[in-house]
């Protein structure tokens, strides 16, 4: 038997042999599987970081979604304030009864033609403003009534071709998305359903425009016509007043052959949630009268200071009414609501002239506070503006380009209608900063804000902002 003396350095040499064989055996087996799964893992976690930007993204506009179904559905209410979704008959004639009654115009015929469909090229305006406003600035003077008939006549024929109602053809996409249907049909919008045709505009489909015809034949004398007038002109819905002819029958009496065409856009799901068309009125008692449309016993012209009691009441309705005409701009301030709440901004250009592609009105939705930013300047004598919130802006969401104004006085005024805390978690509220590059004073004027903790906190550049809180 041989025996093999080891030595402490072959020992020595042997355990490391022994640990590099590991070692070995460990990069080779283990750590370079590990690397790999470590690579897949890292690869994972990038590629998942990148998705969750896109997450975060799509849940900002997740939870932005009740915000813009809330000013759309603002829009929708000021678009069938405008275009109805149904107009009756039966409201047209409570229309012309409750005009008629007010002004003095007596009708003494009236009839109507049929609901018929409007193409995007009709000529027809849809404003009745060009011929009430021509005939309204008429001489009261009895040899002028010729020229009453033929400025009248010329202010119809300027308005039935200044605005086309504009459609536009959009592709055709199904919407299978159960929440957007359901908002839909909070909207009182049709979508994919089965509602019976009101026998108003049976050939009518939803989402066309038409219009309903009346031609009407009266007497009046020449201040009634103007008020007449003067009332459709400013009457919510849309119509166009044309063929306005006016003969002189006495020295104090005018015939009177007009027609008048409503128009709205169909939709007969909204026609049954909601009564869009303008005809809240209060008849007087008729004391046994028998024709609907000669005034009562002791009528009085407004303006008449022997009117009665009711017709007082309606002059100093009137003469509130004219003095929120007095201000260029408003804004409404709300709290934050769910659902179909109101948005809690609501500002509006009312001195801005007409244009036919936008509305001077933005809206903004915030249970904090919202950012609203107002710009105004003078150019070659002309004013011009431009206002945004945090979620739209006017004329242009770019905010770049400014639309013409034209100031109603002596100042540019603008009111805002603020409105009480309702609880202690209510923090809606606004931050306006003006800039006004105008010669004239800008007069703000906040109303109803709260006392304790205000909605309303305004910024403003140079001294010539002025104000108010009442």
């Amino acid at each position: 038997m041989i025996i093999v003396k080891i030595s402490l350095n072959d020992k020595r040499v042997f355990i490391i042999l022994g640990f590099l064989g590991l070692a070995v055996i460990y990069y080779n087996f283990f750590y370079l599987n590990q690397q790999k799964d470590i690579k897949e893992y890292i690869k994972n976690i990038e590629y998942y970081e990148e998705n969750s930007k896109g997450s975060d993204g799509a849940a900002l506009r997740v939870a932005g979604i009740d915000t813009e179904l809330k000013i759309f559905n603002e829009k929708m209410k000021i678009l069938r304030s405008m275009f109805p979704p149904e107009i009756t008959q039966e409201n047209v004639l409570i229309l012309i009864k409750k005009f008629s009654e007010e002004s003095g115009f007596i009708i003494n015929n009236i009839a109507f033609s049929e609901v018929k469909a409007v193409s995007g090229d009709t000529a027809t305006s849809a404003s009745s403003n060009t011929a009430s406003s021509t005939v309204a600035e008429s001489n009261t003077d009895t040899k002028s009534k010729a020229d009453d008939k033929s400025e009248a006549s010329a202010g119809s024929e300027t308005n039935t071709q200044s605005t086309g109602i504009i459609t536009t053809q959009a592709a055709s996409v199904v919407l299978n998305d159960k929440r957007f249907i359901s908002a839909l049909d909070s909207l009182g919008i049709a979508y994919g359903q089965t509602i019976e045709a009101s026998s108003a505009r049976v050939s009518i489909p939803d989402g066309k425009g038409f219009s309903l015809g009346i031609s009407i034949s009266g007497t009046s004398s020449n201040k009634q016509l103007k008020d007449f007038l003067n009332k459709m002109k400013n009457f919510k819905n849309t119509i166009s007043i044309n063929n306005v002819q006016i003969n002189s029958n006495s020295e104090d009496e005018l015939l009177v052959n007009m027609e008048i065409e409503f128009f709205g856009i169909a939709d007969k799901k909204a026609a049954l949630q909601e009564d869009f068309f303008d005809v809240k009125w209060t008849p007087l008692d008729p004391g046994g009268k028998n024709d609907i449309f000669k005034p009562y016993e002791g009528y009085m012209a407004p303006g008449d200071k022997s009117a009665t009691t009711n017709v007082n009441d309606k002059n100093e309705a009137q003469n509130i009414e004219e003095q929120l005409e007095g201000y260029d701009f408003s804004m409404r301030v709300l709290s934050f609501g769910a659902d179909m709440a109101p948005p809690t901004v609501s500002f509006v250009g009312k001195s801005v002239l007409s244009n036919e592609s936008t509305m001077p009105i933005v809206y903004g939705d915030n249970r904090d506070n919202e950012n609203v930013d107002i710009y105004l300047e003078t150019k070659d004598g002309k004013f011009y503006c431009k206002f945004k919130t945090d979620h739209e802006a006017f004329p242009e969401m770019t905010y770049v380009n400014l639309a013409q104004f034209k100031p109603s006085g002596n100042e540019i005024k603008m009111l805002i209608d603020s409105s009480k805390r309702v609880s202690t978690n209510d923090n809606a509220g606004v931050t306006i900063t003006v800039t006004n590059k105008t010669q004239k004073n800008m007069v703000i004027d906040v109303v109803n804000d709260d006392d304790n903790r205000p909605r309303v906190v305004i910024n403003k550049s140079g001294n010539n902002s002025i104000i108010n809180y009442k």
